[in-house]
Protein backbone atom coordinates (compact mmCIF):
# COMPACT_ATOMS: atom_id res chain seq x y z
CA UNK A 1 0.00 0.00 0.00
CA UNK A 2 1.39 3.40 -0.95
CA UNK A 3 1.75 6.24 1.51
CA UNK A 4 -0.98 8.23 -0.25
CA UNK A 5 -3.46 5.37 -0.17
CA UNK A 6 -2.75 4.73 3.51
CA UNK A 7 -3.48 8.37 4.34
CA UNK A 8 -6.68 8.23 2.29
CA UNK A 9 -7.69 5.04 4.12
CA UNK A 10 -7.22 6.80 7.47
CA UNK A 11 -9.23 9.77 6.20
CA UNK A 12 -12.14 7.53 5.17
CA UNK A 13 -12.03 5.75 8.51
CA UNK A 14 -12.25 9.05 10.38
CA UNK A 15 -15.21 10.15 8.24
CA UNK A 16 -16.95 6.85 8.92
CA UNK A 17 -16.42 7.16 12.68
CA UNK A 18 -17.81 10.70 12.67
CA UNK A 19 -20.91 9.70 10.69
CA UNK A 20 -21.59 6.70 12.92
CA UNK A 21 -21.11 8.83 16.02
CA UNK A 22 -23.51 11.51 14.79
CA UNK A 23 -26.25 9.06 13.87
CA UNK A 24 -25.83 7.21 17.14
CA UNK A 25 -26.14 10.42 19.18
CA UNK A 26 -29.27 11.51 17.30
CA UNK A 27 -30.89 8.11 17.79
CA UNK A 28 -30.05 7.38 21.41
CA UNK A 29 -29.04 10.45 23.38
CA UNK A 30 -32.38 12.26 23.31
CA UNK A 31 -34.25 9.11 24.35
CA UNK A 32 -31.85 8.45 27.18
CA UNK A 33 -32.06 11.87 28.78
CA UNK A 34 -35.86 11.87 28.67
CA UNK A 35 -35.94 8.97 31.15
CA UNK A 36 -35.50 11.25 34.15
CA UNK A 37 -37.14 8.85 36.58
CA UNK A 38 -34.59 6.10 36.08
CA UNK A 39 -32.13 5.68 38.89
CA UNK A 40 -28.95 5.81 36.88
CA UNK A 41 -29.58 9.30 35.55
CA UNK A 42 -28.21 12.47 36.96
CA UNK A 43 -30.09 15.15 38.87
CA UNK A 44 -28.72 18.10 36.88
CA UNK A 45 -29.81 20.76 39.37
CA UNK A 46 -28.20 18.91 42.27
CA UNK A 47 -24.97 18.54 40.29
CA UNK A 48 -24.97 22.24 39.37
CA UNK A 49 -25.42 23.18 43.03
CA UNK A 50 -22.56 20.93 44.12
CA UNK A 51 -20.28 22.51 41.50
CA UNK A 52 -21.17 25.99 42.79
CA UNK A 53 -20.20 24.99 46.33
CA UNK A 54 -16.83 23.36 45.70
CA UNK A 55 -14.21 22.60 43.02
CA UNK A 56 -12.29 19.53 41.79
CA UNK A 57 -8.92 19.01 43.50
CA UNK A 58 -7.07 19.11 40.16
CA UNK A 59 -8.24 22.33 38.59
CA UNK A 60 -8.10 22.54 34.76
CA UNK A 61 -6.30 25.76 33.92
CA UNK A 62 -8.29 26.77 30.84
CA UNK A 63 -11.89 27.95 31.19
CA UNK A 64 -12.99 26.09 28.08
CA UNK A 65 -12.08 22.65 29.49
CA UNK A 66 -14.87 20.41 30.78
CA UNK A 67 -14.87 17.49 33.21
CA UNK A 68 -15.65 15.06 30.41
CA UNK A 69 -12.99 16.53 28.15
CA UNK A 70 -10.25 16.40 30.78
CA UNK A 71 -11.13 12.81 31.72
CA UNK A 72 -11.08 11.81 28.05
CA UNK A 73 -7.72 13.54 27.60
CA UNK A 74 -4.58 13.39 29.71
CA UNK A 75 -5.72 15.80 32.42
CA UNK A 76 -2.26 16.69 33.72
CA UNK A 77 -2.37 20.06 35.49
CA UNK A 78 -0.16 22.14 37.78
CA UNK A 79 -1.70 20.60 40.93
CA UNK A 80 -1.12 17.05 39.64
CA UNK A 81 2.16 16.75 41.56
CA UNK A 82 -0.02 16.64 44.69
CA UNK A 83 -3.22 14.92 43.53
CA UNK A 84 -2.18 12.94 40.45
CA UNK A 85 -3.94 13.21 37.11
CA UNK A 86 -7.52 14.42 36.89
CA UNK A 87 -8.64 10.83 36.30
CA UNK A 88 -7.23 9.79 39.69
CA UNK A 89 -10.08 11.73 41.32
CA UNK A 90 -12.74 9.69 39.52
CA UNK A 91 -14.90 7.52 41.79
CA UNK A 92 -17.56 6.34 39.35
CA UNK A 93 -18.47 6.98 35.74
CA UNK A 94 -21.39 6.26 33.43
CA UNK A 95 -20.76 5.70 29.72
CA UNK A 96 -23.03 5.18 26.74
CA UNK A 97 -21.50 2.60 24.42
CA UNK A 98 -21.80 2.58 20.65
CA UNK A 99 -24.75 0.14 20.82
CA UNK A 100 -26.68 2.46 23.16
CA UNK A 101 -25.97 0.42 26.27
CA UNK A 102 -25.49 2.38 29.50
CA UNK A 103 -22.62 1.10 31.65
CA UNK A 104 -21.82 2.25 35.19
CA UNK A 105 -18.21 1.56 36.10
CA UNK A 106 -15.85 2.03 39.03
CA UNK A 107 -12.55 0.51 40.25
CA UNK A 108 -14.51 -2.57 41.37
CA UNK A 109 -17.34 -2.70 38.79
CA UNK A 110 -16.57 -2.93 35.06
CA UNK A 111 -13.06 -1.83 35.96
CA UNK A 112 -11.70 -2.51 32.47
CA UNK A 113 -13.93 0.24 31.06
CA UNK A 114 -13.33 2.49 34.07
CA UNK A 115 -9.56 2.54 33.55
CA UNK A 116 -9.52 1.98 29.80
CA UNK A 117 -11.74 4.96 28.98
CA UNK A 118 -9.48 7.45 30.77
CA UNK A 119 -7.35 9.40 28.28
CA UNK A 120 -8.92 7.45 25.40
CA UNK A 121 -10.36 10.58 23.73
CA UNK A 122 -13.89 9.17 23.89
CA UNK A 123 -13.23 6.10 21.76
CA UNK A 124 -14.76 3.65 24.27
CA UNK A 125 -18.01 5.53 24.84
CA UNK A 126 -19.68 8.81 25.67
CA UNK A 127 -19.26 9.95 29.28
CA UNK A 128 -22.59 11.20 30.67
CA UNK A 129 -22.01 11.10 34.44
CA UNK A 130 -18.92 11.33 36.61
CA UNK A 131 -18.51 11.25 40.39
CA UNK A 132 -15.28 12.89 41.58
CA UNK A 133 -13.47 13.43 44.85
CA UNK A 134 -13.52 17.12 45.75
CA UNK A 135 -11.77 19.43 48.16
CA UNK A 136 -13.44 22.40 49.80
CA UNK A 137 -12.22 25.83 48.77
CA UNK A 138 -13.15 29.04 50.59
CA UNK A 139 -15.68 31.04 48.61
CA UNK A 140 -13.48 34.15 48.63
CA UNK A 141 -10.34 32.26 47.60
CA UNK A 142 -10.39 33.26 43.97
CA UNK A 143 -6.80 34.25 43.15
CA UNK A 144 -3.50 32.45 42.69
CA UNK A 145 -0.28 34.21 43.66
CA UNK A 146 2.49 33.07 41.35
CA UNK A 147 6.23 33.12 41.95
CA UNK A 148 8.74 32.66 39.14
CA UNK A 149 12.21 31.20 39.68
CA UNK A 150 14.90 30.97 37.05
CA UNK A 151 17.18 27.94 37.36
CA UNK A 152 19.48 25.61 35.44
CA UNK A 153 18.74 22.70 37.81
CA UNK A 154 14.94 22.31 37.60
CA UNK A 155 14.71 18.77 39.01
CA UNK A 156 16.68 19.63 42.14
CA UNK A 157 14.68 22.81 42.56
CA UNK A 158 11.27 21.18 42.15
CA UNK A 159 11.98 18.53 44.77
CA UNK A 160 12.41 21.20 47.46
CA UNK A 161 9.12 23.11 47.05
CA UNK A 162 6.38 20.47 47.24
CA UNK A 163 4.42 22.38 49.89
CA UNK A 164 2.88 24.76 47.30
CA UNK A 165 -0.65 24.43 45.89
CA UNK A 166 0.46 24.55 42.25
CA UNK A 167 3.71 23.89 40.44
CA UNK A 168 4.76 24.16 36.83
CA UNK A 169 7.85 24.80 34.73
CA UNK A 170 8.75 26.08 31.28
CA UNK A 171 12.00 25.02 29.66
CA UNK A 172 13.55 27.64 27.40
CA UNK A 173 16.68 27.10 25.31
CA UNK A 174 19.11 28.58 27.87
CA UNK A 175 17.30 28.24 31.19
CA UNK A 176 14.21 26.89 32.97
CA UNK A 177 11.60 28.88 34.86
CA UNK A 178 9.85 27.12 37.72
CA UNK A 179 6.44 28.57 38.61
CA UNK A 180 4.79 27.97 41.97
CA UNK A 181 1.33 29.13 42.99
CA UNK A 182 -0.71 29.44 46.14
CA UNK A 183 -4.40 30.23 46.58
CA UNK A 184 -5.15 33.55 48.23
CA UNK A 185 -8.33 35.51 48.94
CA UNK A 186 -9.12 39.04 47.90
CA UNK A 187 -8.01 40.67 51.14
CA UNK A 188 -4.53 39.16 50.79
CA UNK A 189 -3.91 40.67 47.36
CA UNK A 190 -0.68 42.71 47.51
CA UNK A 191 -1.26 46.40 46.85
CA UNK A 192 1.59 46.56 44.40
CA UNK A 193 0.72 43.28 42.72
CA UNK A 194 -0.72 42.99 39.23
CA UNK A 195 -3.65 40.75 38.35
CA UNK A 196 -2.66 39.01 35.12
CA UNK A 197 -5.23 37.06 33.12
CA UNK A 198 -4.68 34.75 30.14
CA UNK A 199 -8.22 34.25 28.87
CA UNK A 200 -8.86 37.53 27.05
CA UNK A 201 -8.03 37.96 23.35
CA UNK A 202 -5.43 40.65 24.11
CA UNK A 203 -3.72 38.71 26.90
CA UNK A 204 -0.23 37.39 26.19
CA UNK A 205 0.57 33.73 25.75
CA UNK A 206 1.63 32.39 29.11
CA UNK A 207 5.12 31.39 28.00
CA UNK A 208 5.63 34.89 26.58
CA UNK A 209 4.58 36.43 29.88
CA UNK A 210 7.05 34.22 31.78
CA UNK A 211 9.87 34.86 29.34
CA UNK A 212 9.34 38.61 29.48
CA UNK A 213 9.64 38.56 33.27
CA UNK A 214 13.07 36.93 33.01
CA UNK A 215 14.38 38.57 29.88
Amino acid sequence: MTKQSAVYEIFLTILWIISVYKSWICKHLLIIFRREKRKEYLDIERLAQSIRECEPAVVPELKSLTVGGVLSGAGLESSSFRYGQFGDLLIEATYILSNGQIIICSPTENSDLFYGALSSCGTFGLLVHATLRLIEIKSDCCFVRCNYFRTNQPIDYLSSICEKDYMDAIVFSEYTVVITGERIDRQDLPRSGKIQTFSKPWDPWYYEHVKRMHK
